[in-house]
């Protein structure tokens, strides 16, 4: 579905996607970010530690009512469009998962005290009182809402990215997060600071934005005529349910390791003072991970357009190039922000600088949840995601086993390596898994995997020497890049250059 006019409804080559959308997204994530910092001075500590729980249970939870829908429609769209099948098949699918997104929330709802209990009510060493137990009860239901409104954010979503709709997801995203950012800071400004009100501002913002896209999408498949044929068998259901079943699982483990249970658990045992000092820090080492995010979804819909065109050699050599250029990047940011430490504790109040000490253990967690990208997608390629669902849940073991032990005895330093050490299972267990599929990564991807453990090293000056070490190697041997990896990562970025900035300027 390619327009000749490039409007939001364009679907743009890998080239073209990746610096537009990963701008756009990293637009979108320092808009989080920069909001996630006003809320911890609108809120205070303990407050922003429940709101944090609060986040990850509707995150965690809008995930789950659409049973691994979303992977599933960014898979299989791209196959149906380039049969002809695509709005038949959307037409059948979409209401499909609208249904299940409704039956799920309407579960939430009839069990709102007994959700509110077992998310809420160990916020504290002691058993809250009544009123407490009121205040997590309307929480759970203003959570409930907006887990509906996130379930239909990332279908649009999922169909847009599918699609190959770059230019119409960082619309999407952008307008999200400047809309909820000034609605839920004016809200605050204006009436009692609660995590209430902030959930209550990212429900409407996503349901009015999915709304609008959802509509926009829908008069733009109206107007490609030659996507409208019929499906010829019924087989495209059980493929997508297939799919769908084991990407619930892996979206379920996934989030329980990149954050739902370090946070839950060191607000159980600790306290919310400790979990709003984790989240504040967390999210400034976690934009290591939110960089990786349009990256990984760029190269995931070209690599699967790629791959369904049995261009087996050139899809793997470019998506581990990719990788690999990516990773020691992400470990250089990794790099700044731990020398940056000193100074991240003046972005917020008095009551959150301790939690400085623990950047470098944090950015860890989110460099691994980055670098298990090359896991997620490979597994899409080959249709494997059990292998991911099978790796990320041997990954959660050791999360539950560490975190047990470490988060009540270390406390936020307990959290960071107990995340960090079931990222690091799950991303080796699957690359393990899928060399058994006949995929087997080349030497230079396996030693850049090791990389992320230079993070463990407390010493400032021995980090950045090893670092440089790692740099030269990188540039001036073959042991990461050989000479035509090089020349492939230069020419992309001379074509990402040309293409968006001034011919005069790159000429």
């Amino acid at each position: 579905m390619v327009k000749s006019s490039r409007t939001l409804f364009y679907a743009d080559s890998l080239s073209g996607s990746l610096p537009l959308y990963s701008a756009a997204h990293i637009l979108f994530r320092v808009v989080g970010l920069i909001r996630m910092i006003l809320f911890t001075w609108l809120l205070g500590k303990d407050q922003f530690g429940v709101f944090s729980v609060a986040l990850a249970f509707t995150n965690l939870t809008a995930s789950m009512v659409l049973l691994g829908t979303p992977s599933a429609l960014e898979r299989y769209i791209p196959l149906y469009q380039n049969t002809h099948n695509l709005k038949a098949f959307l037409r059948r699918l979409i209401p499909l998962c609208l249904l299940i997104a409704v039956v799920g929330t309407v579960l939430l709802a009839t069990n709102v005290g007994a959700v509110s209990s077992a998310v809420f009510s160990l916020t504290a060493r002691a058993l809250p009182s009544p009123e407490a137990m009121q205040a997590f009860f309307q929480l759970t239901a203003v959570c409930i809402a907006a887990i509906f409104a996130a379930a239909c954010f990332h279908m649009v979503i999922s169909c847009l990215k599918g699609l190959r709709f770059f230019r119409a997801v960082a619309a999407m995203e952008l307008g999200h997060a400047f809309f909820f950012t000034g609605l839920a800071v004016v809200l605050l400004s204006g009436f009692i600071c609660k995590p209430a009100v902030v959930l209550a501002a990212q429900a409407l913002s996503m349901a009015l934005l999915a709304g609008i896209f959802g509509l926009a999408l829908i008069f733009s498949l109206r107007r490609t005529p030659s996507q409208d044929e019929s499906l010829a068998s019924t087989g495209y259901l059980s493929r997508f349910t297939s799919f769908a079943v084991w990407g619930l699982p892996s979206t379920i483990t996934w989030r329980l390791l990149i954050w739902v249970f370090p946070i839950w658990y060191l607000n159980r045992k600790v306290g919310p003072g400790a979990s709003g000092v984790y989240q504040a820090y967390f999210t400034l080492a976690n934009s290591i991970f939110f960089l990786s995010v349009p990256f990984w979804s760029v190269m995931n819909i070209h690599a699967v357009r790629s791959w369904v065109q049995a261009r087996y050699e050139q899809t793997r050599s470019t998506v581990e190039v990719g990788f690999r250029a990516f990773s020691l990047l992400l470990l250089a940011i990794c790099l700044v922000l731990t020398l940056a430490a000193p100074l991240l504790r003046y972005v917020f109040s008095a009551d959150f600088a301790a939690g400085a000490h623990y950047v470098r253990l944090l950015c860890l967690p989110a460099l691994l949840a980055a670098n298990f990208g090359l896991v997620h997608l490979l597994s899409h390629l080959l249709e494997r995601p059990s292998l991911r669902v099978l790796a990320l849940t041997f990954g959660v073991v050791v999360l539950l086993i560490a975190g047990y032990f470490l988060i009540p005895a270390y406390g936020i330093t307990g959290a960071a390596l107990s995340g960090a050490l079931g990222l690091a299972v799950a991303t080796f267990l699957g690359l393990i898994l899928l060399s058994s599929r006949r995929y087997s990564l080349s030497v230079s991807s396996w030693i850049v995997l090791f990389c992320p453990a230079l993070l463990l090293i407390s010493n400032h000056y021995l980090l950045v020497v090893s670092f440089m070490v790692l740099i030269s190697l990188a540039v001036f041997s073959p042991l990461l890049f050989s000479a035509q990896d090089k020349r492939y990562l230069i020419d992309s970025c001379r074509e990402a250059v040309r293409r968006y900035l001034p011919q005069r300027l790159v000429s």
